[in-house]
């Protein structure tokens, strides 16, 4: 899939990997990640470093552009990743 589908462009480099790997193949993401995922926003706060404090915009950005079920709650977080994301788990090419 392409980066830009998801609005990954917008984000630290760094996190374009784990965000797309979290919507596409449902892999476990990082505790910032998580918190944002679950709506947690002491976590998201406690977890950011400065480059993802920075591009909180962007995230939120992000957020709206992945699929609902996919965030929310630690319920629809957990939901997401037993499922394997968008592709049942497998690896885009």
């Amino acid at each position: 899939m392409n980066e830009r589908q998801f609005g990954t462009d917008r984000l630290p480099a760094y996190m374009h990997a784990p965000a797309l790997a979290y919507v596409e193949e449902g892999k476990p993401p990082g505790d910032f990640l998580y918190s944002l995922l679950c709506n947690d926003l002491r976590g998201t706060h406690a977890h950011a470093d400065t480059a993802n404090s920075l591009a909180l915009q962007a995230w939120i950005w992000w957020l709206g552009d992945i699929p609902m079920e996919a965030q929310g709650s630690k319920e629809k977080v957990a939901a997401w990743i037993a499922n394997g994301g968008l592709t049942g788990g497998k690896p885009v090419e």
